[in-house]
């Protein structure tokens, strides 16, 4: 959320906070599926920049759903079709940024342990 906040900040016509929020959510429905079926990898197709053009399709068509049933409608601004596509793509692309980034710390850091362990032996 880091990410948004600063996009906010920097773009407030163009990001919304609810938006991004849903998209972050939207990005880690795969791995929470692959996490309840036990697979060893949990970052797939969705954390690719390809495969996460979908997801913010599918976050822009939930959130259009999701408006017209929301009860605090008359606490924010609207949301226009412009906030709402840029903030699509910036929430599943910046997510896809952050795991792959993480992902090559948390590498670096087991390939780290295992040559240590290697060396005890």
């Amino acid at each position: 959320m880091v990410i948004g906040v600063a996009a906010k900040a920097l773009a407030p016509k163009l990001i919304s906070l609810q938006v991004f929020a849903l998209t972050q959510v939207a990005m880690d429905i795969e791995p929470g599926v692959r996490m309840a079926m036990d697979s060893d990898v949990l970052h797939g197709w969705s954390h690719t920049l390809a495969g996460a053009i979908p997801v913010a399709l599918a976050s822009a068509v939930a959130w259009k759903i999701l408006e017209r049933r929301r009860i605090w409608r008359w606490t924010f601004d609207p949301i226009t079709p412009a906030m709402l596509w840029s903030t699509c793509f910036v929430g599943t692309w910046s997510h896809v940024g952050s795991c792959q980034a993480s992902c090559r710390k948390s590498l670096s850091i087991q390939a780290t342990f295992w040559s240590a362990c290697a060396s005890l032996v």
